[in-house]
C-alpha cells in the first residue's frame, strides 16, 4: 500500500454489494447483517440481471483521492450463515496474499476464493483452483468469481511505477507513472466508495495508514476519522494488523455502516489488540 491509495470496504447484505465492477480495487473492510442472508446470487443469464446491478456497465466513472498517507481497502461482505464464502480481489499483492493465507488458515468459518490479474499472479499464491484470473474492468470476468459469494474483500488499488533513468546520486525527485489499466480512475477508489456509502447496502470502509512489512498482532491498533492520526506519531501500521482488521469486521456488527483511519502505536507501547468488537465500537463516523 506504500504510496498509493487504498479503500478499505465492506457489505453484508442478502445479495452481493453493489460495488461498481472497477471498484474491486482496494484493501479491506468489513460489515456483518445481523439477519440471514441468501448465499447464492439469484439465477441470471446475463451480468445485468444480478441483484443491484453491480456488473452494470452503466455505473458512473470512479476517481480516486490521495488521502494525504491514509490508504483505503475495500471488502463486501455478506451472512456468516454457515460458512462464509469469501472472495478476495487483488490477492497475490502484498497485503492481498495475507488475507488469503488467513482465511485458507480458517477454515472452519469461511470458504476463500482468490481474483487475480494474471495466471502468473495466480501462481505465486499457489494456482489453486479456486484463484480466479480476470480483469476488473471486465465484468464478464468477474461473474465466475462472484457467483454464490456472501463477502468480497476488496485489495486491489493503483500502483504507480517510477520511469527509468532516474539516477539518486543526482540528486532530484523520481517521476511515476501508471500502466495501462491501472490508472487510479480505472480503479475507482474515492467514488467508489461514496457510492457504496449512498447504497444503503452495509459497509465498512477502512484507511489504513503507512504499510509495513512487519509482524502483526504485536500492537494496540488505533482509528481515527479525518485525518486526525497524522497529526501523531501513529501513522504506520503493519500489513497482517489490516488483514486481520478486514477479516474481524466481517465477524461483528460494530463494523456495519463504518468508515475509519487505522494505524498502531509502536510495538510495546501499549497493549496488543485482541478485542476487536471494541475497536469497531469506538467508530461513530459513517463515511
Amino acid at each position: 500500500m506504500a504510496t498509493l491509495t487504498r479503500v478499505p470496504l465492506v457489505f453484508s447484505s442478502n445479495r452481493v454489494a453493489p460495488a461498481p465492477a472497477a471498484s474491486l480495487n482496494h484493501k479491506c473492510n468489513c460489515v456483518a447483517s445481523s439477519s440471514p442472508l441468501t448465499r447464492k446470487l439469484p439465477h441470471c443469464s446475463t451480468p445485468s440481471s444480478l441483484s443491484f446491478n453491480p456488473f452494470s456497465s452503466s455505473f458512473p466513472s470512479f476517481s480516486t483521492r490521495q488521502n494525504k498517507g491514509f490508504r483505503r481497502t475495500s471488502v463486501v461482505v455478506a451472512s456468516m450463515a454457515d460458512l462464509s464464502t469469501v472472495l478476495v480481489t487483488g490477492a497475490a499483492g502484498r497485503t492481498g496474499q495475507i488475507v488469503y493465507k488467513k482465511l485458507k488458515e480458517r477454515s472452519d468459518q469461511f470458504v476463500v476464493r482468490g481474483f487475480v490479474r494474471t495466471p502468473e499472479s495466480k501462481e505465486t499464491i499457489g494456482g489453486a483452483d479456486d484463484v480466479f484470473v480476470g480483469d476488473i474492468r471486465d465484468t464478464t470476468s468477474l461473474v465466475p468469481a462472484m457467483q454464490g459469494i456472501d463477502a468480497l474483500i476488496i485489495l486491489t488499488s493503483a500502483v504507480p511505477r517510477m520511469k527509468p533513468g532516474f539516477d539518486p546520486t543526482k540528486g532530484g525527485r523520481p517521476e511515476f507513472y501508471f500502466e495501462d489499466g491501472a490508472y487510479p480512475e480505472q480503479v475507482w477508489k474515492r467514488k467508489a466508495e461514496q457510492y457504496l456509502a449512498d447504497s444503503g447496502v452495509p459497509y465498512t470502509i477502512i484507511r489504513a495508514g503507512g504499510l509495513q512489512d512487519r509482524d502483526g498482532g504485536i500492537r494496540e491498533l488505533l482509528v481515527g476519522k479525518d485525518d486526525e492520526l497524522l497529526q501523531t506519531e501513529t501513522k504506520t501500521i503493519a500489513r497482517p494488523d489490516v488483514a486481520e482488521v478486514c477479516i474481524q469486521a466481517l465477524k461483528f456488527e460494530e463494523a456495519k455502516f463504518k468508515a475509519f483511519d487505522l494505524a498502531s502505536k509502536p510495538e510495546g507501547v501499549g497493549n496488543p489488540t485482541k478485542d476487536f468488537k471494541a475497536l469497531f465500537s469506538q467508530i461513530t463516523t459513517r463515511f
